[in-house]
């Protein structure tokens, strides 16, 4: 779910009081991307989302390792500190997971804290240019179920975006450095590329396609 409002802490009210009284009311659905936006909410806009996700694999890879997993509480709070400047704090929630021998396990979700900073401003036929910087906290454990990294790990990309009538494109360009929670201090560097095209179904209802791929050694075998 996602809001807007002038003011930080009457959005988040509200947002509370729809969600508790007027379950109904739901104004957008933050889309499942992992192609970011170079754009910026604008100073003082407030964009915050509450939802959950289920994730399951045909197989488990191991007898005490996670064949499924359920995601209640991802929590969103987006805000802009000034006109092309967001500051963006995500919780995954807390998961439950059944692993391939039947057991049930439980575990907090990570929190990842973004900064975006828009350079350029689309125009014409200049694309917009942005940059993304996060970092993703420990707070999911790798032993003894493999349900997170238990890692710090840090991501930076380059954003691009291009509107072509109503037709949204980007393209995200970057790294990351992943720690390896097998291993002490060891880490995996990775090189990412994605890119996405958003088309308007309806004034509410948007469409999109999207590539996500990446260069480099990534052991995330065991996780969903």
């Amino acid at each position: 779910m996602i809001m807007k409002d002038k003011n930080s802490l009457s959005s988040f009210l509200l947002l509370l009081a729809c969600v508790a009284v007027c379950p109904s009311l739901v104004f957008g659905q933050r889309p499942v991307m992992l192609t970011e936006s170079a754009t910026t909410s604008g100073k003082h806009i407030v964009e915050v989302y509450i939802g959950g996700e289920h994730l399951r694999k045909e197989q488990a890879p191991a007898l005490n390792r996670a064949r499924s997993m359920t995601r209640v509480g991802i929590i969103g709070w987006h805000q802009g500190v000034a006109e092309n400047v967001n500051l963006d704090l995500d919780w995954r929630g807390y998961l439950f997971a059944t692993l391939g021998n039947g057991a049930s396990v439980n575990d907090w979700g990570y929190v990842k804290i973004t900064t975006r900073i828009l350079f350029l401003k689309e125009k014409d036929i200049r694309p917009a240019l942005g940059m993304r910087t996060s970092v993703k906290l420990p707070n999911t454990k790798y032993f003894p179920y493999g349900l997170g990294s238990n890692q710090t790990d840090y991501y930076s990309h380059l954003l691009l975006g291009k509107h072509f009538g109503k037709v949204e494109t980007r393209l995200n360009l970057g790294f990351g450095i992943i720690g390896d929670p097998k291993t002490l201090s060891m880490q995996d560097d990775v090189y990412i590329l994605s890119g996405a095209i958003i088309v308007p179904a309806s004034d509410q209802v948007s469409l999109f396609v999207e590539t996500f791929g990446l260069v480099g050694y990534y052991d995330d075998d065991d996780k969903l």
